[in-house]
C-alpha cells in the first residue's frame, strides 16, 4: 500500500471518528434531557461531561501513547473501546434516566439538581470520553512517520473537526427523525468499531515496512515555556467555548430556538475551527513562531467584539434574510446559518489556527500533544460552569462575552511594535458596544417592563400601548398576558367546572399565572403548580402580581 494512500486512510479514519463524537454528543444530549428535566441542564452537562473525560483520558494516556512502539494498536483499541460502550449505553439509556428521575426526587434544590445534571452524564460516558480523549495522541504518532516534517496536528484536527460538523448536521436533520436515538447510538457505535478494526489493519501492514516510532524532534516547535503553554491552551479551550456557549444563548432569542437551530450555530462554529487548523496546516510554516501567536490572539480578540457588535444586528439580519429567501425550510436553516456564520465565523478560523499552533508546540518526543489536549480541554469543561452558571448572572451577557474577548489580550507574549497599537482596535471596539444586549422585539408604542437572565432562558415582561402587560420567554415564545386574561381564567375553571368534586389539581407551566391564579376561587381546593423557568417565578410575575 503506496504511504500516500495510507495516509489518506488515516485521516478518513479520524474524519469518520469526529463524525462520530460530535453525533454522539447531539444524541446523548437529548435522551439525558429526559432524566434531568430540559435540554439546556442536559447540554451543559453532556458538555462538561464529554471535555471532562477527554481532558482525563488525554492526560492521563499520553506518555504512554507517545512511548508505544505501536501507536497504531493504541487507537485501534480506543476506537473499539469507544464502539463498545456506545452500544452498552443505547442498551442501558432508559435506566440511566430513571436513576437521574429518583436522584433529583420532586421536592428539589437547585444544588441537588445541577449536582445530579453534571454528575450522572460524567459517570455514565466516562469510559468512552476516556477513550477519545487519547485518540488525538494515538493518531498522531500514527500518522507522523509518512508526514515529511512530522507536522500532522492542523491537518489531524481539521479531519476530525469536519467529520464533527458532519455528525452534528446528520445525527440531528437525517439520522435520528428517520431512526431515533438508539438507533443513531447503535449506528456510530458501529462506526467506532470499524474504525478500531480499520486502524488495526493499516497498523499490521504498515508495521512490515516503515518504523513507526521516530525518535528524532525535527517536528518540535519551542515557542514558549512549558508551564506557559499549559495556562495558554487551557485558557484557549475555556474562552472559546465560553464565547461559543453565550454566543448560542443570545442566537435563542434570534433564531427559531429548535435543535436544528442549535445544530447550525454549532456546525458553523465548528467548521470554522476546522478551516483555521486547515489553514495553520497549509500557512503555518511561512510564518514566524513567536510572532503568529500574537497575531492569532490579537485577531481572535478582535473578531470576537466585532462578533458581539454582530449580535446586537443579529436580529434585522435574521428577518432581512428570512424576508429574502422564504419561510420554508431550506430558507429557514440558511437564514440560521448565515447568522451564525457572520456571529462565530472569523473567531473560530482563528481559534482553529491558535490551538493547532499550540499544540504542534507542545509536541516532543516523549509525549505533549495529550498533555496540551488535556489543558485545553479541561478549561473547556469548566467553561460552562464559569460562564453558563455564574458569569453571565453576575455581570449579564455582554460583558461577560466583552470580558471573554479582551481576556486573549492576556494570553500575549513579548509584543512590540505594531502589536502595542493593535491592541487598541478591541479596547475600542469593547466601549463602543451598546449598553444592553437585550433582544426583545418590543411593539409600537409598548416598553419593556422586566427582563430577566436566566440559566435556562430569558424572560421579558412587556407593557403594551393599551396598557396590557405579556410574558414573553426568548423573545420566541409569548406565554399569555392581560389583554386575554379571562380567557386564560377560563382555561383553569373549565376542567374544574366539569369534575364533580375536585380537590386536588396540577397546573403545568405556571407562565403568567393568570391562569393558575384562578384556582384560588374554588374554596378547598389545593393546587401546585410546576414551571421549568425559575425567573418566571422570581421576577417575570411581578409586573403580572396586581392581577
Amino acid at each position: 500500500m503506496p504511504p500516500s494512500l495510507i495516509s489518506a486512510t488515516k485521516y478518513g479514519i479520524f474524519l469518520v471518528s469526529g463524525v462520530c463524537g460530535l453525533g454522539y454528543q447531539m444524541v446523548w444530549s437529548r435522551m439525558f434531557a429526559i432524566g434531568l428535566g430540559h435540554e439546556i441542564p442536559s447540554l451543559l452537562a453532556v458538555v462538561v461531561a464529554f471535555f471532562a473525560g477527554l481532558a482525563i483520558g488525554a492526560r492521563t494516556l499520553d506518555a504512554p501513547v507517545s512511548r508505544s512502539q505501536r501507536p497504531g494498536r493504541w487507537y485501534g483499541a480506543l476506537e473499539l473501546i469507544i464502539g463498545f460502550w456506545g452500544f452498552v449505553l443505547a442498551e442501558f439509556f432508559p435506566r440511566i434516566n430513571d436513576l437521574a428521575v429518583k436522584a433529583v426526587g420532586l421536592d428539589v434544590s437547585p444544588l441537588r439538581h445541577w449536582t445530579v445534571a453534571f454528575l450522572i452524564p460524567f459517570i455514565f460516558l466516562l469510559p468512552a470520553t476516556l477513550a477519545m480523549g487519547a485518540t488525538f495522541s494515538a493518531m498522531d504518532r500514527f500518522v507522523s512517520a509518512f508526514a515529511a516534517d512530522r507536522r500532522c496536528i492542523g491537518a489531524l484536527y481539521a479531519a476530525n473537526t469536519f467529520g464533527a460538523v458532519a455528525g452534528t448536521i446528520a445525527s440531528t436533520f437525517w439520522i435520528v427523525p428517520a431512526l431515533g436515538f438508539t438507533r443513531t447510538i447503535i449506528i456510530f457505535a458501529g462506526l467506532n468499531l470499524f474504525c478500531g478494526v480499520l486502524a488495526l489493519l493499516i497498523e499490521a501492514k504498515v508495521r512490515r515496512t516503515v518504523a513507526i516510532h521516530d525518535q528524532t524532534e525535527r517536528f518540535t516547535i519551542k515557542v514558549v515555556p512549558a508551564w506557559r503553554l499549559s495556562l495558554t491552551v487551557f485558557f484557549t479551550g475555556l474562552l472559546g467555548i465560553g464565547y461559543e456557549l453565550l454566543g448560542v444563548r443570545v442566537l435563542a432569542q434570534v433564531l427559531e430556538n429548535t435543535i436544528y437551530s442549535y445544530a447550525a450555530a454549532l456546525s458553523i462554529y465548528l467548521l470554522g475551527t476546522a478551516i483555521g487548523a486547515a489553514l495553520y496546516q497549509r500557512l503555518g510554516r511561512r510564518f514566524e513562531v513567536h510572532s503568529l501567536l500574537n497575531y492569532l490572539f490579537i485577531g481572535t480578540s478582535t473578531t470576537c467584539l466585532i462578533g458581539i457588535w454582530l449580535l446586537f444586528k443579529s436580529q434585522s439580519f435574521y428577518y432581512a434574510i428570512r424576508t429574502a429567501l422564504g419561510d420554508g425550510r431550506l430558507s429557514v436553516l440558511g437564514a440560521e446559518l448565515a447568522v451564525a456564520t457572520a456571529v462565530f465565523g472569523l473567531p473560530t478560523i482563528l481559534m482553529g489556527c491558535a490551538f493547532s499552533h499550540l499544540v504542534q508546540s507542545a509536541r516532543r518526543r516523549e509525549g505533549g500533544v495529550g498533555k496540551a489536549v488535556a489543558f485545553n480541554t479541561l478549561g473547556s469543561a469548566l467553561a460552562p460552569l464559569l460562564f453558563g452558571l455564574a458569569m453571565f448572572r453576575i455581570i449579564g451577557t455582554k460583558w461577560t462575552l466583552v470580558l471573554i474577548g479582551l481576556a486573549y489580550l492576556l494570553l500575549l507574549a513579548k509584543i512590540s511594535g505594531w502589536q502595542k497599537l493593535a491592541v487598541l482596535v478591541p479596547l475600542g471596539i469593547s466601549f463602543a458596544l451598546p449598553e444592553k444586549l437585550q433582544l426583545v422585539q418590543i411593539p409600537d408604542g409598548g416598553r419593556l417592563l422586566e427582563y430577566r437572565e436566566g440559566v435556562m432562558d430569558s424572560v421579558a415582561v412587556i407593557g403594551h400601548f393599551d396598557g396590557n402587560r405579556s410574558l414573553r420567554v426568548n423573545n420566541r415564545f409569548n406565554m399569555g398576558g392581560t389583554g386575554a386574561a379571562n380567557a386564560e381564567r377560563r382555561h383553569a375553571h373549565i376542567p374544574l367546572l366539569l369534575h364533580p368534586d375536585p380537590r386536588r389539581a396540577l397546573f403545568l407551566g405556571v407562565g403568567t399565572g393568570i391562569s393558575f391564579g384562578a384556582f384560588s376561587e374554588h374554596p378547598g381546593l389545593r393546587t401546585d403548580g410546576v414551571e421549568l423557568v425559575p425567573e418566571i417565578i422570581q421576577w417575570a410575575l411581578g409586573p403580572m402580581a396586581e392581577l
